[in-house]
């Protein structure tokens, strides 16, 4: 019950009953400051992040690799401003 959202790392054992994680206040893939909205705050949070690579969390880490390609960079902005502009 730690809150986490998924994805969960590979070595956490996710199989299992002990694993059990209340995702209520879990947000999408992009909203990297989890306000529960993908905005311009969460493409500058990102900027900081791929310029500063150790300066987040796992969770964050999570949030902003957009691709799921294990990689903060330019593509995961591209893919976040995209999703912000799809937004009717």
């Amino acid at each position: 019950g730690n809150r986490l959202c998924p994805p969960y790392p590979e070595c956490s054992g996710e199989e299992s009953n002990f694993w059990y994680q209340d995702t209520s206040e879990c947000t999408e893939i992009g909203d990297l400051n989890f306000d529960f909205s993908i905005n311009i705050q969460d493409i500058v949070l990102l900027v900081s992040f791929v310029l500063d690579e150790s300066d987040y969390s796992y969770q964050e880490f999570v949030a902003a690799d957009y691709n799921q390609d294990t990689d903060l960079n330019v593509l995961d902005v591209v893919g976040i401003v995209d999703a912000i502009l799809q937004v009717d």
